[in-house]
């Protein structure tokens, strides 16, 4: 009686198939869809998702193993408002590396501005016309953008890690029945015959870039390559705004012309009456009685007699 209840989970497990989400890697029952990230199991829709995939990443705690998708999906989600300049994002343009959205080469322009500089740009531009940054981005899926391989202080210069004494395998030594050869002495070379007689080196094979190498630089170095156009587009939009700035102070000019001969037109008495000192003449008024001639005291003609004195005699 006591095996029974524990024997009966272990034949109900036993007969329920558990299977993996091939979106999200989430182990469950097998269902028509996932029950965490809703993908569907049949065959069409596994089929849509591989083409929907890419080597571009968009940062989701909610949904932390969802795969990659294309430049493509990722422009729909950038038209859809489900990835802002906020948003952290990595690809080829970014070395695989977490940056934000903004700041990512080849995303950053379709918000409208520069990932460089942070010039104000149209999503439709290639490069920037401040800076000269490059816009592109690599179309291919399989393009993960990925740099060459640099020797590390702790690895040889091939790139491959060293292994640890305690992993090497122990070498062969081969054992031989015959007598050891006596080795002859070898003679000092006289020095003109060292001179005259000098070991060539072997040439040293320099490793050529890999495809994958090459991608990434003309990804990461696009600007050198389009240095000539970059450089002539920015000198044409200099000049075309250079000629905007000089017509728009000419038609200032003719605007403030014109309205400074209206104004003199309209205030023109204003104007001469400022000029002139604005003293007007004052004409006698009609009111004031006018003064009253002086009259001079008349005179007599004759003279008068003068008086004799009197004699005494």
């Amino acid at each position: 009686m006591s095996n029974a209840p524990t024997n009966t989970p272990r034949l109900a497990a036993a007969s329920t198939e558990m299977m993996f989400c091939p979106y999200c890697g989430r182990e469950q029952v097998s269902v028509g869809c996932c029950e965490a990230c809703r993908g569907l199991f049949d065959p069409l829709s596994k089929q849509a998702t591989q083409n929907a995939m890419g080597p571009w990443f968009v940062r989701n705690e909610d949904r932390p193993f969802q795969p990659g998708c294309s430049y493509e999906t990722l422009l729909q989600l950038i038209g859809k408002g489900r990835v802002m300049p906020e948003t952290v994002i990595r690809g080829p343009t970014t070395g695989q590396f977490w940056c934000r959205a903004s700041l990512a080469p080849g995303v950053g322009h379709l918000f409208g501005r520069c990932h460089s500089c942070d010039f104000g740009v149209s999503p439709t531009d290639r490069v920037c016309p401040r800076c000269g940054a490059s816009f592109a981005a690599p179309r291919e899926r399989q393009d993960l953008g990925l740099g060459p391989i640099h020797a590390l202080p702790s690895q040889p210069p091939n790139g491959t890690a060293q292994r640890p004494l305690s992993d090497a395998t122990p070498a062969r030594v081969r054992v031989s029945a015959s007598p050891p050869r006596q080795q002859q002495p070898i003679r000092p070379a006289s020095p003109r015959a060292t001179l005259s007689h000098r070991p060539i080196e072997p040439a040293r094979a320099v490793p050529g870039p890999t495809p994958t190498a090459k991608i990434a630089s003309q990804v990461t170095r696009p600007a050198s390559a389009t240095a000539p156009d970059t450089a002539a587009r920015t000198m044409r939009r200099r000049l075309d705004h250079l000629r905007m700035i000089l017509l728009s102070i000419v038609i200032a000019n003719i605007i403030l012309i014109v309205l400074a001969v209206v104004v003199v037109a309209v205030f023109r008495s204003d104007i001469a009456d400022l000029l002139g000192g604005g003293v007007e003449e004052t004409q006698p008024s009609s009111d004031v009685l006018p003064a009253a001639p002086v009259v001079e005291p008349i005179r007599d003609a004759a003279p008068t007699d003068p008086v004799e004195p009197v004699s005494t005699e």
